[in-house]
C-alpha cells in the first residue's frame, strides 16, 4: 500500500514540475519574442497612437452650451430650449438636448464603439498580418528553426504578444478619451473597463486565423485577405442565424445554420456584447434581431465568448503543430 502511494506521490510531483517548466519556458519566450513583435506591430502602435491623439483631440475641444432645462414639480425635467454641442474648437456644432454628463457617456461611448468594435478590430488584424510571416523571414526565425528551442512555445509567445500589445494601446484609448471628456465637460463618463475585455476576446480569436494562415500561406496580403474574409463569412452567417429565429423560419437549412454559429466565432455577438458594455445601446439603435436574441434570453455572453475564442485557440493550436514540422524556408 505504501509503495502505491509513493508511486502516486511520485508521479504528481512529476506533473507538478513538467507543468512549472512548461510555464517557465512560456514565460521565458515571451520575454524573448515581446521586443521583437513590439517593433514587428509598429503600424498597429502607430495606428492606435494617431487615432487616441485624434480622439483626445475631439474630446478635449468639446464644449456645449445648455441645454436650459425646467423642472416640473422638482421631479420632471424638461429640456425648454435645446443647448449646442461644439467640437474640433467649433468647427462641428450639433443641436443638443442632453446634460454635461450624459454627453460625456454620448461622446465616450460613440469613440468606444468604434475603435473596439469592428473598425478597430479589423484594422488590429491588418496590422497584425505581418506577426508570423515577418518572423518566418527573419533571421530569429532561422534560429529557432535550427535549435532545440520549443517551436510551439515560441509561436505562443508570439501570439500572445500580439494581443497585450493591442490590448495595452486599447486600452490606453479607452482611459484617455475619458479623461479628456472630464476635462472638457468636468463630468467623468461612465468608463466601463468590460468593453475592452471583450475587444480583447474579439481580438484574440481572429488573431488566432490569421497565426494559422501565416504558418500555412507564410504571406502577409494572403493572411491579411484570409482574415477578413473570413470574418465577414463569419458576421454573415452570425447576423442570418439571429434574424432567421427573428423571423421564425423554419427550413431543413436552419439545423446547418445553427452548427455553423456554434462552430464558427461571432463577431456580430460580441459586436452586440460591446455595446452593452460600453453603454451605446442607450444612445445608438442596436440590430433588430441581435437586440430581440438579448432580450429574449437566447443570447447566451458566456456562450459567445467561450465558443468564440475556442476557435481561436484551436487555430492556434493546429499553427504550433504546423510550425513544429516547419523546414527552414
Amino acid at each position: 500500500m505504501s509503495t502505491v502511494k509513493t508511486y502516486r506521490a511520485t508521479i504528481e510531483s512529476t506533473r507538478l514540475a513538467s507543468s512549472f517548466r512548461l510555464l517557465r519556458g512560456l514565460c521565458q519566450a515571451l520575454l524573448a519574442s515581446w521586443r521583437d513583435c513590439w517593433y514587428e506591430l509598429f503600424w498597429v502602435r502607430t495606428l492606435w497612437t494617431v487615432a487616441t491623439l485624434l480622439a483626445v483631440t475631439v474630446c478635449l475641444s468639446a464644449q456645449l452650451s445648455g441645454p436650459r432645462v425646467e423642472k416640473i414639480e422638482d421631479e420632471l425635467e424638461i429640456p425648454e430650449s435645446p443647448g449646442k454641442l461644439e467640437l474640433l474648437f467649433g468647427a462641428v456644432k450639433i443641436t443638443q438636448f442632453r446634460d454635461k454628463s450624459v454627453t460625456a457617456a454620448f461622446l465616450h461611448s460613440f469613440l468606444v464603439r468604434y475603435a473596439l468594435g469592428p473598425i478597430g478590430i479589423l484594422l488590429s488584424l491588418a496590422g497584425c498580418s505581418t506577426l508570423i510571416t515577418g518572423f518566418l523571414h527573419s533571421g530569429m526565425a532561422c534560429l529557432v528553426l535550427t535549435s532545440p528551442a520549443n517551436r510551439w512555445l515560441t509561436l505562443l509567445s508570439r501570439y500572445i504578444s500580439g494581443i497585450l500589445i493591442c490590448a495595452l494601446y486599447a486600452g490606453l484609448f479607452t482611459v484617455a478619451t475619458a479623461l479628456a471628456l472630464a476635462w472638457s465637460l468636468e463630468c467623468w463618463p461612465a468608463i466601463t473597463f468590460l468593453g475592452w475585455g471583450i475587444y480583447c476576446c474579439h481580438l484574440a480569436t481572429f488573431l488566432g486565423i490569421s497565426i494559422l494562415l501565416g504558418i500555412t500561406g507564410k504571406h502577409s496580403t494572403l493572411v491579411l485577405a484570409g482574415t477578413t474574409l473570413f470574418w465577414l463569412i463569419c458576421q454573415l452567417v452570425n447576423l442570418t442565424f439571429w434574424q432567421a429565429g427573428f423571423q421564425n423560419i423554419e427550413s431543413f437549412r436552419l439545423s446547418g445554420l445553427t452548427v455553423a454559429y456554434w462552430l464558427l466565432p461571432k463577431p456580430a455577438d460580441l459586436t452586440m456584447l460591446l455595446d452593452l458594455a460600453s453603454g451605446a445601446y442607450q444612445h445608438f439603435s442596436l440590430w433588430p434581431e441581435l437586440e430581440w436574441a438579448w432580450e429574449t434570453g437566447r443570447l447566451v455572453a458566456w456562450a459567445s465568448l467561450i465558443s468564440s475564442i475556442g476557435v481561436g485557440l484551436a487555430a492556434v493550436t493546429l499553427a504550433g503543430h504546423e510550425f513544429r514540422s516547419m523546414e527552414l524556408l
